[in-house]
């Protein structure tokens, strides 16, 4: 603006038209977290749905994943997905699975989500008043009200992709290493939590213990049982990718070739300096040398 006069040192924005227009900005309030204080896990859960990866999808068909987080724990689930329509059945699952397992004596009192129709459902509507849970979407367009859960999108996709990287493994096992990097997260201490891990504060207690963990990707040797060895000369073990614990089960998650698919089992012997996928390159390129 010209020929203003000396005493005017600032010019709202809002004068202006074309400022209006052309230097708006994002303004994001901090999330209100009523008048309630948040104190205790399992009170307020925030949700969010990371995708679609399609290049490619995953051995599991899954597309997206869905990210759960505790407030107060910063306890983190990720559940790979093969539909987004499958996102309210896996939150009134989890909802009502962590509502046994931590005998709670309420379901939480604050759902928080993006304004997406995956989650806009009758079929959670209906569950989340029965139970007494307050939804609370974000304006659309505006993901950065549900930042807890849009944060945690982006640390497990670091944490997967490093994984990755490190390993040399196919895109096809990203759901596997988004399980594993969710696992992770939730057994390490944070500064922010007092030094505890996620884990130990969601289910208030500290006699947890973590389970052997191997680096994904490494090669194990899972042994196989009596009944389904062809002969009594053949191997007894099959060499097999690494893929993380089990969550549902003792024991972990492993990829064979032999049997083109993915099974868990509790019998097997790993090979934490050794990765499967980085064996196979150097051995086809020893190979393509050689000839």
């Amino acid at each position: 603006m010209l020929n203003l006069p000396k005493s005017v040192v600032h010019v709202p924005l809002i004068q202006c038209r074309g400022c209006c227009t052309s230097k708006t900005v994002n303004r994001f309030a901090k999330q209100s977290r009523g008048h309630t204080s948040i104190t205790r896990p399992f009170e307020v859960i925030h949700v969010d749905v990371c995708g679609p990866f399609d290049q490619p999808k995953a051995h599991d068909n899954a597309r997206y994943f869905l990210t759960i987080v505790d407030r107060v724990s910063r306890f983190v689930t990720a559940i790979p997905l093969a539909r987004k329509s499958e996102t309210s059945t896996m939150i009134k699952s989890f909802l009502s699975k962590s509502y046994t397992d931590l005998r709670a004596s309420h379901f939480p009192k604050q759902l928080r989500s993006d304004n997406g129709s995956e989650i806009l459902n009758d079929n959670l509507k209906e569950f989340l008043i029965d139970k007494g849970i307050d939804l609370r979407l974000t304006h659309p367009h505006s993901s950065a009200e549900n930042g807890i859960a849009e944060r945690m999108h982006r640390t497990l996709q670091d944490k997967a992709r490093t994984q990755m990287a490190h390993g040399n493994i196919p895109p096809i096992f990203w759901s596997e290493a988004i399980r594993y990097a969710a696992f992770l997260l939730n057994w390490t201490p944070r500064v922010n939590l007092k030094n505890k891990a996620p884990i130990h504060l969601w289910h208030a207690t500290d006699s947890l213990t973590c389970p052997t963990l191997y680096p994904f990707g490494c090669t194990a040797f899972v042994t196989i049982p009596l009944e389904l060895r062809t002969n009594k000369l053949a191997p007894n073990a099959l060499e097999c990718v690494y893929l993380g614990p089990d969550i549902q089960r003792t024991g972990h998650r492993f990829f064979s070739y032999d049997l083109m698919k993915v099974f868990g089992s509790d019998q097997a012997l790993f090979r934490p300096n050794e990765f499967y996928f980085l064996n196979v390159c150097e051995s086809y390129h020893e190979t393509s040398n050689q000839s």
